[in-house]
């Protein structure tokens, strides 16, 4: 875990999602206002080859990271920013009775797990069509942002593409769907927005909006013109992030 600065009370706490690790992660916590506690991607690759026990280890990830930041000094009720693939674990921790009182407000930034009807049938397969389309929107940036490429590096080098561990883990992964978790903080009144990037081919907007639709959610979804599926610490990643940032001053 990252924090903004060292003296002041946390306000925020940031999920990154997967494989936002090493220096990922202390690249956000440079950018945040403070009081802003930043948690690196969940290591899932630790977890089992098979998958058996994905879900367990990415739960017990969960909890274990925000009881550390609750250690700390913190504001009774914080705000939460969550990526991406951290989305899952954390809308279910919250939505449990021990934690939905120190939640003032929740963005979820190109979330997995709300367009589940996305991946019903072949589901890696179609995750990794969608990942090759993403990347195309992604290679102009290659040559400009360091950090992109600094993640596409630790992608390979930690989870790698195409195996069967990657393929297995993934799997379990893709089957996630939100919104039971969503309608219970919905019911205690909390604050909930979207980001999405317009060009995300993996997770976009509209498959996201057609679910929440679905299951008679009232969430707003802010579009961020132009941005692909991104890491947050990246160039376009940050017009994301930046854009969650705002968000929580909207809601204050």
């Amino acid at each position: 875990m990252w924090l903004s600065s060292a003296s002041s009370p946390i306000t925020t706490v940031v999920f990154l999602g997967t494989v936002q690790i090493g220096k990922l992660p202390a690249w956000i916590a440079r950018h945040c206002p403070e009081g802003v506690a930043v948690v690196q991607g969940a290591p899932h690759w630790i977890a089992k080859e098979d998958g058996s026990d994905l879900s367990d280890f990415m739960r017990t990830f969960t909890e274990h990271a925000f009881k550390n930041v609750l250690n700390l000094d913190h504001e009774n009720k914080m705000h939460v920013i969550v990526d991406s693939q951290a989305t899952p674990n954390v809308l279910e921790l919250l939505s449990q009775d021990d934690y939905i009182d120190t939640l003032e407000s929740l963005v979820l930034v190109q979330p997995l797990g709300l367009n589940p009807q996305a991946f019903k049938k072949d589901r890696v397969a179609t995750f990794k069509k969608r990942v090759t389309k993403n990347l195309r929107h992604q290679l102009p940036f290659l040559v400009i942002d360091r950090k992109l490429l600094y993640n596409h590096r630790q992608i390979l080098r930690m989870v790698g593409f195409a195996n069967a561990k990657t393929n297995a883990q993934y799997n379990v992964g893709l089957m996630t769907d939100g919104a039971r978790h969503l309608k219970k903080l919905c019911t205690s009144h909390i604050p909930i927005t979207i980001i999405c990037g317009r060009k995300d081919e993996i997770f976009p907007p509209h498959e996201i909006r057609a679910n929440l639709l679905k299951n008679r959610l009232d969430i707003p979804v802010i579009v961020v013109k132009d941005a692909p599926h991104s890491p947050l610490p990246t160039k376009q990643g940050m017009r994301l992030f930046d854009r969650a940032l705002a968000a929580l001053t909207e809601k204050n």
